[in-house]
C-alpha cells in the first residue's frame, strides 16, 4: 500500500474528526430516560436543569 496516500488519508480523517465536537447535548427524550434511571437509584424524583452530554456514535 503507498504510505504517502495512507499518510494523507489519516490527516484527512483526523483533520474532520476536530471539526466537530465529539459530544452533543441529550435530546429530550435521552434526558427524560436519564433522569428516570436517576432517580431510581437516588428513590426520588430528579429536578432542576441539568446539561448532559453524549458521545456521538
Amino acid at each position: 500500500m503507498d504510505s504517502v496516500l495512507v499518510e494523507k488519508i489519516t490527516r484527512l480523517v483526523l483533520a474532520k474528526l476536530e471539526e466537530r465536537p465529539t459530544t452533543q447535548p441529550l435530546t429530550p427524550e435521552e434526558l427524560r430516560r436519564w433522569q428516570d434511571i436517576s432517580a431510581s437509584i437516588q428513590g426520588t424524583k430528579a429536578g432542576g436543569q441539568v446539561t448532559f452530554y453524549r458521545y456521538n456514535q
